[in-house]
């Protein structure tokens, strides 16, 4: 599981990300300051997301000490600037990305599994048999070739690897997969997306576990 250091003092904005970025197989790492951030440099982490506007000052000085101290590390920044010479500046800095605010989340999500590829940083992540994902790419390959998964169907599948050999309940699986639409996938919807799932990556894929929920071997 890639972790990600989010250097971010809104707290709606870290709150809504950690929803997201959990939900497609991150480990968010969040600080709210510039010190918080510095501090938490001592763990590991795969990648910083970085706002540069902080309380205690600017985002700047951890961007210039992560590509100081671990220059293999991918720096994406957040700014509520997007004026060419700020832009500029901050490529300058060692960022080797920005997003703009307000910004999607789908999209920041994008923007970060490119520079993970780009930085050789992502590792496939196992199903059980012949199957795999790439997490980073979003993609699901049984025997080598790629499986044609929905967006929701994918998200199932993921959260199923992310816990493998233990079953997960049905309502745990249900909070996490809201549509794109944005509207609540009911519990017999669920049947219908492990079936599917079931047919294209094989029957014993997926295991019920009667009265609460699926595992995968």
């Amino acid at each position: 599981m890639k972790r990600i250091l989010l250097l971010e003092d809104d707290p709606i904005i870290t709150k809504g990300l950690c929803f997201t970025f959990e939900s497609e197989g991150f480990a968010l790492i969040s600080a709210a300051t510039a010190a918080e951030g510095e501090g938490a440099l001592g763990d590991p982490f795969d990648m910083l997301i970085a706002d540069l506007t902080l309380p205690d000052g600017s985002g700047e000085t951890l961007v210039g000490l992560v590509k100081e101290r671990l220059p293999g590390t991918p720096v994406l920044v957040l700014t509520a600037k997007d004026d060419e010479a700020d832009v500029v500046r901050l490529l300058d800095l060692g960022a080797d990305d920005y997003v703009s605010k307000p910004f999607r989340a789908r999209e920041l999500v994008s923007r970060v599994n490119n520079l993970l590829r780009r930085y050789g940083k992502s590792e496939a992540l196992s199903f059980g048999g012949d199957i795999t994902l790439d997490p980073a790419a979003g993609r699901v390959y049984r025997a080598g070739r790629e499986v044609r998964l929905s967006a929701l169907e994918y998200r199932i599948v993921l959260l199923l690897a992310q816990n493998k050999g233990q079953t997960v309940p049905r309502e745990r699986i249900l909070d996490r997969i809201w549509d794109l639409a944005g509207n609540f996938v009911n519990d017999n919807t669920l049947t219908v997306y492990v079936k599917r799932i079931r047919e294209k990556l094989g029957e014993g894929a997926v295991i019920t576990v009667k009265g609460v929920g699926y595992r995968v071997e």
